[in-house]
């Protein structure tokens, strides 16, 4: 009995070990900085693609600011939330948002979406600034 506790507990002392927790935790910050920035940048297209009641279309700097894609407007609301750690710029007709996942200084994972690729995209810290 005492030995067959001993190998369950050797065993899930194992398996807990072999998860990795840490590399969970950052699969998860990268999850979530990701979808961030596709959300963001969701929001950012439908803005521009929206009228007002006048057939008025909102500016690049209307969309461009977080606070607007949350309120209520001439379309309704763009987002539900915008994390205060995505950086929204528009440059011409490219929408560049990012946010950063996991890892500090440096080796932070960077999150970017833009126009040119349609797609989020890891980069490094050097790479991950929009224009």
């Amino acid at each position: 009995m005492v030995v067959t506790i001993a190998v369950i507990a050797i065993v899930s002392a194992a398996i807990i070990v072999g998860i990795a927790p840490a590399q969970r935790i950052a699969d998860a910050q990268n999850s979530r900085a990701k979808q961030d920035a596709r959300g963001t940048a969701s929001a950012v297209e439908t803005c521009l693609s929206t009228t007002d009641s006048n057939g008025n279309a909102p500016t690049v700097t209307f969309c461009g600011n977080k606070t607007n894609l949350i309120g209520i407007n001439s379309g309704g609301p763009f987002a539900r939330s915008v994390p205060t750690n995505v950086n929204v710029v528009i440059s011409g007709s490219t929408i560049c948002v990012n946010e950063a996942g996991s890892g500090t200084g440096a080796t932070t994972n960077w999150w970017k979406y833009t126009t040119a690729t349609g797609q989020v995209v890891k980069q490094t810290a050097a790479a991950a600034t929009c224009p």
